[in-house]
């Protein structure tokens, strides 16, 4: 279960809430069938009858039917399960951050021009910026791990496909 956000007061009089939601997850909570809500030790689930944005994000649950009912489920945490949750750009970005490159050990790097350069052996961590260890060429190269660089990521054939400059592989 992941916390998304968090109930707050009730909405009209019919037993819909105004609920904070954490941003990226506001199409998934579109999307859900229920949401699960902390009340007690462990969440419970509610069906979503019906959620919509506006000024606040508003959702009616099932059984949920007056302002009363949803008075009980103010200021309590909302969960999604992570199997309801939809790939996030933040993820992609996050390809890009200090701790994820150790997953491209094993990676191939292809150069648009150049073709196949090799698989990355090691990562380091230099002053600045990470590079990519691979033997191309019965010689050891360096290769920067800069989202400039990197045209895509395939990560079914575990591909890296760079735009390197020019001589690069010369240095």
């Amino acid at each position: 279960m992941i916390e998304i956000g968090k109930c707050g007061k009730p909405h009209g009089l019919n037993g819909t809430l105004k609920c904070q939601i954490d941003e990226r997850y506001l199409d998934d909570v579109l999307q859900a069938k229920a949401i699960f809500i902390g009340v007690g030790a462990n969440p419970i689930p509610y069906f979503i009858e019906s959620a919509r944005e506006g000024n606040s994000f508003l959702v009616k649950l099932e059984d949920v039917n007056s302002k009363e009912d949803a008075e009980t489920l103010a200021h309590k945490p909302i969960f999604l399960r992570e199997e309801d949750l939809m790939e996030h750009e933040e993820e992609e970005e996050d390809e890009f951050s200090d701790d994820r490159y150790e997953k491209w050990i094993g990676y191939t790097i292809i150069d648009e021009e150049m073709g196949l350069i090799g698989k990355i052996d090691q990562i380091l961590s230099l002053p600045g910026h990470f590079t990519a260890l691979t033997m191309h060429d019965e010689k050891e190269v360096l290769i920067p791990l800069h989202e400039s660089l990197i045209v895509r990521i395939n990560k079914e054939k575990k591909e890296l496909v760079f735009n390197l400059p020019s001589g690069l592989l010369n240095l």
